[in-house]
């Protein structure tokens, strides 16, 4: 079991870090003879940790996940076709439809016969991260598409896979579920635009949508907290960079940030 973890993801921790400190809410006054008199309801923790030397990539996720700013789209479809929290609406091709019957999250799925298909204007560009769940027959499967800025991965259930996932692909920035084909039973559509570490991939492929929402406070858990979830409220702190030596390519790059945070209890 991971020591740290947010949001279903692990945090990679320098095990020569972490501390956590007992914060008392409440109120503190003086009364008239000067004496300090405090009103202590309950207390919190708040932990701070240090993480790792991380690649740029990794660096760059873990940041969003602690800024809860992943800035993408995520869509449950247990209702609409709306996506949660920003609401982006997907331009509808045919009648595709929301069902009750089997999702793998939630309350609903999508269900699109040959003559349907769904558009989000996600305006992915430079590079992406793509992870949605299908029903080929038999069960769901989780399927990913990873663009680098120059190369894109395709992984079913954590795996690299040839493809080619026909059902959801990325055009000119918009993520296209459905080919006019084929009919499919999909859920759990997360769009981001940013490569996602192979770690979130191939280990979080089981997450449901929520993991990937932008929201004011995280779930952490782990070996730390007994395994119990907490809410809490993460504090991005001093960033240092560790260059590193590619001993391949004999050159020095900025990949070793080392990123100090907190987490505090709500």
């Amino acid at each position: 079991m991971a020591f740290l973890k947010i949001n279903e993801q692990t945090i990679p921790l320098s095990t020569k870090s972490g501390s956590s400190t007992l914060n008392p809410l409440g109120t503190s006054a003086r009364t008239l003879d000067a004496s300090l008199r405090e009103n202590s309801q309950a207390s919190k923790f708040s932990h701070a940790f240090r993480t790792t030397p991380q690649v740029q990539v990794n660096a760059e996720a873990i940041k969003r996940l602690l800024n809860s700013n992943f800035n993408g789209y995520h869509a449950s479809w247990d209702v609409d076709f709306f996506t949660d929290g920003k609401g982006l609406p997907a331009i509808e091709t045919g009648a595709p439809a929301i069902s009750a019957a089997g999702p793998k999250f939630g309350a609903g799925r999508l269900s699109l016969t040959s003559a349907d298909r769904l558009t989000y204007a996600a305006e992915l560009d430079a590079k992406y991260t793509v992870m949605w769940h299908v029903n080929p027959g038999g069960g769901y499967v989780h399927r990913a598409r990873v663009f680098d800025g120059s190369t894109e991965l395709l992984y079913e259930d954590g795996v690299l896979d040839a493809g080619p996932f026909p059902e959801v692909v990325v055009s000119a920035g918009d993520v296209v579920v459905g080919d006019l084909v084929s009919a499919f039973t999909l859920d759990d559509l997360v769009m981001l635009p940013f490569q996602a570490p192979t770690s979130w991939v191939t280990g979080g492929w089981g997450v449901v949508t929520a993991a990937w929402s932008d929201p004011p406070a995280l779930i952490a858990n782990g070996t730390m907290t007994d395994d119990v979830d907490l809410i809490v409220k993460p504090r991005v702190g001093k960033i240092t960079w560790r260059p590193f030596q590619d001993q391949a390519a004999a050159a020095w790059e900025d990949g070793g940030q080392v990123i100090e945070f907190t987490l505090e209890e709500v």
